[in-house]
């Protein structure tokens, strides 16, 4: 499932993409937006929810950590995986080789490999499907399945 997919099926709570999206016509159409960037912009479930988007980005610096932490909130990643994120960034080179991509439902986000068990119990506990299957490739391309204990 892609994560345009997922928020059509109201599993995400927001879903990020740019001006030339072919579907972004349609997105106008149905949901409430927020405007990120002159490329970049954020759709929601509710106009509740991006008005609190909004609210939280006030006085925000575009590209500063406060902009990725709260887009990565409202796109429903781990708040684990969103701090993780933030330090990746500042530090790509230490932190790749301990990072980890994951795919849930639509949600496609890094963190750390060590935050695995967290994170999926997380995305179990948030995410509005049954718990099933957290798929997670490391930065070495090795790739792991964690599954819920039903």
């Amino acid at each position: 499932m892609t994560d345009y997919q997922a928020f059509l099926a109201n599993l995400k709570p927001a879903y990020l993409t740019d001006f030339e999206d072919q579907s972004i016509h349609l997105l106008k159409a149905m949901y409430p937006s927020f405007t990120l960037t002159n490329e970049t912009i954020m759709f929601f479930q509710d106009v509740q929810s991006r008005d609190k988007f909004a609210e939280s980005m006030q006085g925000v610096e575009i590209y500063s950590r406060e902009y990725y932490r709260n887009i990565g909130l409202a796109l429903g990643y781990p708040p684990i995986a969103v701090e993780f994120f933030l330090k990746f960034m500042e530090n790509r080179e230490e932190l790749e080789p301990i990072s980890a991509a994951y795919d849930y439902a639509g949600r496609y986000f890094g963190g750390r490999l060590a935050d695995a068990i967290p994170i999926a119990e997380w995305l179990w506990a948030n995410v509005p499907i049954p718990p099933s299957e957290v798929k997670i490739t490391t930065a070495a391309g090795k790739e792991y399945r964690l599954s819920p204990n039903l």
